[in-house]
């Protein structure tokens, strides 16, 4: 499985390469798409894939595997030419209900870096086949953590956000989640509950099989189901006493 998503995450970054920087979203979005049907139809690996753009599509009648597609993450960063921007997998065995929890192998590509993040269930992360390991920081005031304001509850954001000592937004989640896998930030926060199951599927496994954190808002397993595009809320951080940090003080009343 592992090998397929890299070589679709090959055939896409090369696909996208001429349109990067030219303010197309809708014709780089659509080529990146192309490119990774194509790559899984001619795979002939019998499979309900739910894509970003087009939802879920079953290549089989009697389906073996889920693929969860985000051919670029980060659209809009890509059509002007500003980094971050990625593609995204992951594959779950075909069951009925399944759901995040349920994912076996992730693969995230930076499309600027060509930098790749791995993981595959119970065998641990890495990025460009070195171990990840996340942030081992426990204070939320000596943290960095990628943020989402926009269309947020910002009440309960006021809860947190003084707290932390830096916040960024780079407007591609599946690399953050990466990045926070990596030591890069401490931890994300996104409650708007608008990101897509397809956004964050890959992300999640690599940050579980790195050591770190990653639930819904209020603590609870992602168990968002993956046979079509759903919307959650997700917050993740380095590690368990980060996380517990983060989420006591979401939920203090003021």
């Amino acid at each position: 499985m592992i090998e397929l998503c890299r070589e679709i995450a090959d055939r896409v970054g090369t696909s996208v390469t001429s349109l990067i920087g030219k303010g197309m979203e809708e014709e780089i979005d659509a080529r990146a798409e192309k490119t990774a049907m194509g790559e899984l139809l001619k795979s002939e690996v019998p499979m309900l894939v739910v894509s970003e753009e087009s939802g879920a599509t079953f290549l089989s009648k009697e389906p073996e595997y889920i693929y969860l597609l985000d051919p670029i993450d980060g659209t809009y960063n890509a059509a002007r030419g500003i980094p971050p921007f990625a593609f995204s997998i992951a594959v779950a065995r075909y069951v009925d209900g399944a759901t995040l929890g349920e994912i076996e192998v992730g693969l995230v590509r930076n499309l600027v870096t060509g930098d790749t993040y791995e993981a595959e269930r119970g065998r641990g992360a890495t990025m460009n086949g070195t171990p990840l390991h996340p942030s081992e920081e426990r204070s939320l005031g000596k943290s960095t953590f990628c943020v989402y304001l926009f269309g947020t509850q910002l009440k309960e954001l006021a809860r947190v956000l003084p707290y932390i000592k830096r916040i960024r937004s780079l407007g591609c989640a599946s690399l953050e989640l990466c990045y926070v896998a990596e030591n890069g930030f401490e931890g994300f926060v996104d409650l708007r509950g608008t990101l897509r199951n397809v956004d964050i599927a890959a992300g999640k496994l690599i940050i579980e099989e790195a050591g770190g954190r990653i639930t819904g808002k209020d603590g609870e397993k992602l168990n968002t189901g993956i046979d079509n595009i759903r919307t959650l809320s997700v917050l993740a951080a380095g590690n368990s006493i980060l996380h517990e940090e983060l989420i006591k003080r979401l939920k203090i009343r003021k």
